[in-house]
């Protein structure tokens, strides 16, 4: 059932949001000539699998990753937030990145970035709900139970991004993926969906996923 409702509500969003697409494509394009206005990478889905995962393009071409590794290593093994707000509470999430440019900053602000990902979920390389799909590069520092996040597809969104990732530190992240997958249902999804969509919204819930 999950898988169908993925296919149904996939192809819909792809129909909705063409014109979305069709526009930051252009945009894109438009300021960066030389680029593919999608970018596309490689991450680790179910089972370990390496797939190609589509993002619309938010970041400079001359871009690296070293500072995001250095992040990573700090989130993963040292479970550290990457910085602090003005009221001391840890935020987990990487701000301020300096490869994201003006543009990016916007679609990624209302997740345009993401609509790309509706193919990979057409495709099946993902679903609409499931884990935070890893980048190769972090799981040398996973521990060997956290590899069961890799039993399922990864998702667009999940538990992680629907209770704000920002303020959730990797080992908690784990804690939530491990409790979606030994609780997993098309219920569950829905209410992730919801969720996730009113996060967006700025809207705040109270409501528990899982226990």
């Amino acid at each position: 059932m999950i898988r169908l409702f993925d296919i149904i509500v996939s192809v819909c969003l792809i129909v909705i949001t063409i014109p979305i697409m069709g526009a930051t494509y252009l945009i894109i394009k438009l300021l960066s000539m030389k680029e593919n206005p999608v970018y596309v990478q490689e991450r680790i889905g179910k089972d370990g699998k390496i797939f190609r995962f589509y993002k619309f393009r938010s970041m400079k071409s001359s871009a690296n990753d070293v500072s995001h590794r250095e992040y990573i290593k700090k989130w993963i093994k040292e479970n550290q937030p990457y910085t602090h707000d003005k009221n001391g509470t840890p935020i987990y999430k990487m701000l301020d990145d300096p490869r994201i440019t003006s543009t990016g900053k916007f679609i990624r602000n209302y997740h345009i970035d993401e609509l790309p990902q509706l193919f990979n979920v057409l495709k099946g390389d993902m679903s609409l709900v499931g884990p935070r799909p890893a980048i190769p590069y972090e799981i040398e520092y996973y521990e060997e139970k956290d590899m069961k996040r890799f039993s399922v597809l990864p998702g667009m969104t999940g538990i992680w991004q629907a209770e704000g990732n920002k303020l959730i530190s990797f080992r908690d992240m784990i804690d939530m993926d491990i409790s979606y997958i030994e609780n997993r249902s098309f219920i569950l999804n829905l209410k992730i969906l919801l969720k996730t969509f009113l996060t967006i919204l700025g809207i705040k819930t109270h409501w528990r996923l899982v226990k």
